[in-house]
């Protein structure tokens, strides 16, 4: 009978502690692993600046983080101090900031990946026409035997004089092809826009 009543007021006691509402000020287990998180990736962020830099900012950043979710410092300080007194939760707490900044990572990454791929195949487009400009301008240009280069009144005069129309060298009115201009390709995609037209009045 004792044995049953001891059994009943701990069971009473679970129950309270697990009902037991949390003080005003302190945010949600949610709220302050995200929290917590924002706090890492701002660490991350600062230790990246020259430290005269980083001096500067460094208030008016938590400041503003702290801002974001309703606190100030000695709002963050007894949210930290709610927290830290349950080891379990915790190690809870850190295990999902763990994950959120592992997902960040991931995400940024991937990110920057297309990025790179965007710029690269662009770049490569910028290459691929400026060889086929290369091509037309050695096509008529260049003697491969002689490693001679020579402009169109040169082809003109190699064409006329060994067959003996020498006289026609300076009459011919024979104008050249321009040669392809390169395009500059964007290292980011545009999408097309529709091409506007007028109509004839």
């Amino acid at each position: 009978m004792r044995a049953s009543f001891f059994v009943l007021i701990l069971l009473i006691l679970l129950l309270a502690s697990c009902l037991e509402k949390r003080p005003e000020g302190i945010l949600k287990e949610d709220q302050v692993t995200k929290l917590l998180t924002d706090v890492h990736m701002l660490d991350g962020y600062l230790q990246t600046l020259p430290i005269d830099s980083s001096q500067k900012v460094i208030d008016t950043l938590y400041r503003q983080l702290l801002s974001h979710y309703g606190l100030d410092s000695v709002a963050f300080e007894r949210n930290l101090d709610y927290y830290y007194a349950d080891p379990v939760l915790t190690e809870k707490i850190y295990t999902n900031i763990q994950k959120q900044l592992s997902d960040a990572e991931r995400d940024f990454n991937r990110a920057d990946s297309l990025r790179y791929a965007v710029e690269r195949d662009s770049l490569n487009r910028v290459a691929h026409f400026q060889r086929l400009v290369d091509i037309k301008l050695n096509l008529w240009t260049f003697h491969p035997d002689s490693n001679f280069r020579f402009d169109y009144e040169g082809y003109k005069e190699s064409v006329y004089r060994p067959s003996g129309l020498g006289y026609l060298w300076r009459r011919t009115e024979l104008i050249p092809l321009d040669a392809p201009k390169a395009i500059v390709a964007d290292s980011v995609q545009v999408k097309n826009q529709p091409v506007e037209t007028t109509e004839a009045r």
